[in-house]
This record gives structure tokens, C-alpha cells and sequence, in this order.
């Protein structure tokens, strides 16, 4: 194994202390916590091809479990256990870099899925072994991952002068997922467009719905209950003080005999979001993407490990009663006609979602009016709302990303849409994009 630093700062000044901005989470990376050159790739991939695969992809999925990463937080307390348990010498290090930069974050949820992506790359299969008895190994872990907040916004270095700098270049700008947007808005949201679809007076969203059904192998009502089950595993797991004493549960078919869903349905539903482990790697190693794509884990969140299922990213799970309802749905139907019909089908089924919620917010109000027709016939707007002497028109707009994600490229592949977009603003000066495919 490649020698590893001295976790010991060089010295620093503190260009203008730590006057980050308020909630603004900063990631203290291999470069600005030991002052060295920036890190290399080829750097990285030299100590990942030392490890144990599976126990890098183990630890990787125990980390983010054990800091929630799929959760937004209001300090680091969480995070400065677990890199103090992970990489003890480095102490002197994070309390130096908090010195010069403030509070900061080793682990961060899109880092972490990018550190994966590359362990699935170029980790051996017969590796080094990374255990609780060999932290060693674990502080090698921690340091790649150090490595992983330099490189994943930029391989190449850049010059660092203040603080506000260090954020710029290292913080993912676009996280990719919020906990307030899933469990409050995309969730439910998902399921009321789905379920008007069923109940609407219109034929073809009727049939839209029924298409949905097939296309998932399972009734609406079933795909919902097993994916919230599955993720609530997760979501409610109480999280030992140390970190040593966590043992993060595994998906398997036995958890779920006490709840009334059926157990062939829940092995079929894990199965379809789940492969193996030499999927992974060969789809990491092959696939034409970006290194900043995550596309293979938003796909196949789960990692099957014979009879148990490793979630790699508990929110990609998740979205699978949300926003990835639709795509992987469409993405199991071979026929390019079909893909832009259920695309279609779900625009109408967004416009009549946001129609019934206008008509039960007005009341009496005031009236709305659906597609309203100029003179000639043709339609002005998707619907209007009259109240009084004032006509509000309304046109509406259905996307499956998030609305600070709109500034966006659309690129045409496969009868797909993908997004592609900046990680982050300096990095969309430099012309790197990641790959986001619904």
C-alpha cells in the first residue's frame, strides 16, 4: 500500500478567518486539511486498487447510514464523531483546518456515492480487508475520502485564496436530494398525480395509470408501501453515540413478515432495485458516462448480497416513490412510441393534479376555467382563473428535477431525456458537467 501523509498541517494563514457564510457546510478536503498539493487521480486510483471492493462499498454505505446523509443539518457534531473514530490521526489536522476555515464536513452524501463509483472501478475483489480490528485500513478509507471532496469538483487543481474560495471550489453546489422536498412535497405529490390519473373522467390517463401498474409489476397502492417500508428501515435507525457500536441493518425478506405486505412482492421489488456486485463494477468500468454521473445508483440503489440487500443511498431509494417513479417505469418499456406517450400522459396528468388543486383552494371564490379557447378555437392556456374583473391565465409546466435545477442542458439519447448540469459554478466555467438522468 502507497505510504500514506502525515495527517500534519503545513501552516496556514487564515486569509479572513472563519467568516464563512450562515449555513453554508464547507468540506474539509485532503488538500486544504494537510496544506499539500492538490490530489491526482491517478493517486487515488493507486490506493483503491490496495482494497478490499466489498469492504470499501461496506464502510462507504455504513458511513453515509451512520451521518444520515440523506438529512439536512444545522452543525457538524454527528460528523466530527465519526472522522475522529475513522481517522484518529488526523486530529491535529481537522483542528487546524477548523481554525483557519471554521466548522467543516468530511462526509457528504454526493462524495461519498462519487468515492463509490470509483471503488466499484478500480478496487480488487482480493484486496486488503477493512475492519474495525484493522483501522488502518479505515483511516485509508477516511483519507480517499478526503481525496473524493478535492477531485470530485475539480481534478485539477485551483488556486485557493480565502475561505470563500475554499467553498466555491470544494462544496457540491447541487445536492441531490432534500429531505423537506421529498418527504413533504415529491412524495405525496407523486402519488395524488398518479391517483387522479386513476380516477379521471379522461379514458386515456385511466389507461395511463393502469400502464404504470404493469410497467412496475405492481398495483400503485403496493409500489408505495414497499418502498416507504423498505426506506423507513433506515430512516428510523437509532444511531449509537459510538460510532464503533453501529450496525446498520440490511434489507431482507424477514423484516418484513411483520407487516401485511406479501413476501413474494417484497423479493420481486427488491430484486428489481438491486444488483450485484460484479454489475456494478462492470457498469462503473464500461459505461460511457462522467465520473459525476450517479445514474447507475440511482437505478439499482440496493447492493444484493445473497439473501440481504446493501442500500448504497437510502434518498435514491426513496426516490423511487417520487420523482424516479415515472423514468423507471418508462425505462422498462422497450417501445420509443410508448416513452413519449407516457411522458405525454403525465403532463396531462400534472395539469389536471394542478387543476383540482386550484378548483378546491377557490371555492367560491372564484372560477377556473380549463383550457380556455381564443375566438378561432385554439386554446390560449392550460387554464385561466376568473375572479371578479381579474383573469389570472395559467400555463402549466411538469419536470421531474428540482426547480434550482432549471438552468439546464437537454440532450437527446435513446428516446431519453438527460439533464446534464454544473456541479457547481466555477466548474461550469471550466466546461465540466456531471450527467443527471431522470
Amino acid at each position: 500500500m502507497r505510504a500514506r501523509a502525515n495527517p500534519t498541517p503545513t501552516k496556514q494563514r487564515a486569509t479572513d478567518g472563519s467568516a464563512l457564510p450562515f449555513r453554508l457546510g464547507t468540506l474539509v478536503t485532503y488538500h486544504t486539511a494537510l496544506g499539500v498539493p492538490w490530489p491526482t487521480f491517478d493517486e487515488l486510483i493507486t490506493r483503491l486498487e490496495c482494497l478490499c471492493r466489498r469492504d470499501a462499498i461496506y464502510w462507504l454505505a455504513r458511513l453515509s447510514l451512520y451521518v444520515q446523509t440523506w438529512e439536512r443539518v444545522s452543525d457538524n457534531k454527528r460528523d466530527k464523531v465519526l472522522r475522529n473514530y475513522v481517522m484518529p490521526d488526523w486530529a491535529q489536522a481537522f483542528n487546524h483546518w477548523t481554525r483557519v476555515y471554521g466548522d467543516g464536513f468530511v462526509f457528504s452524501r454526493y462524495h461519498i456515492l462519487w468515492l463509490m463509483r470509483q471503488v466499484f472501478r478500480f478496487c480488487p475483489r482480493k484486496g486488503q480487508r477493512i475492519s474495525v480490528w484493522d483501522r488502518g485500513n479505515l483511516q485509508e478509507l477516511g483519507e480517499l475520502l478526503l481525496m473524493a471532496n478535492d477531485l470530485a469538483a475539480f481534478v485539477e487543481p485551483k488556486r485557493l485564496t480565502g475561505s470563500l474560495e475554499v467553498a466555491a471550489n470544494t462544496m457540491s453546489a447541487l445536492e441531490m436530494a432534500s429531505p423537506e422536498h421529498y418527504h413533504a412535497h415529491d412524495l405525496s405529490r407523486t402519488r395524488q398525480i398518479i391517483d387522479i390519473a386513476g380516477r379521471s373522467s379522461m379514458a386515456h390517463l385511466r389507461q395511463f395509470h393502469s400502464k404504470l401498474e404493469h410497467l412496475l409489476g405492481f398495483t400503485i397502492a403496493d409500489y408505495f408501501d414497499l418502498t416507504l417500508t423498505s426506506c423507513s428501515i433506515f430512516l428510523t435507525c437509532p444511531i449509537a453515540q459510538d460510532p464503533e457500536a453501529f450496525t446498520p441493518p440490511a434489507l431482507a425478506v424477514p423484516l418484513f413478515r411483520e407487516t401485511s405486505l406479501d413476501q413474494n412482492s417484497v423479493q420481486v421489488f427488491l430484486n428489481s432495485n438491486s444488483e450485484d456486485e460484479r454489475y456494478f463494477r462492470d457498469q462503473a468500468r464500461n459505461a460511457p458516462q462522467s465520473n459525476a454521473d450517479l445514474t447507475l445508483f440511482r437505478e439499482r440503489p440496493l447492493l444484493s448480497l445473497e439473501s440481504e440487500f446493501l442500500p448504497l443511498d437510502v434518498a435514491f431509494l426513496l426516490e423511487k416513490a417520487g420523482r424516479s417513479l415515472l423514468w423507471t417505469a418508462i425505462k422498462r418499456s422497450d417501445d420509443p412510441k410508448d416513452r413519449e406517450i407516457l411522458i405525454q400522459h403525465w403532463g396531462e396528468s400534472f395539469e389536471e393534479y394542478v387543476r383540482t388543486l386550484l378548483q378546491e383552494c377557490l371555492l367560491h371564490r372564484g372560477t377556473y376555467l380549463r383550457h380556455p379557447e381564443f375566438e378561432d378555437g385554439t386554446q390560449a392556456f392550460d387554464g385561466c382563473i376568473l375572479e371578479g374583473k381579474c383573469l389570472i391565465a395559467i400555463e402549466t409546466k411538469a419536470n421531474t428535477i428540482p426547480s434550482r435545477l432549471r438552468k439546464i442542458e437537454v440532450l437527446a439519447r435513446g428516446g431519453l431525456f438527460q439533464m446534464a448540469f454544473p456541479r457547481d459554478l466555477a466548474a461550469r466555467k471550466m466546461g465540466r458537467v456531471g450527467v443527471y438522468e431522470p
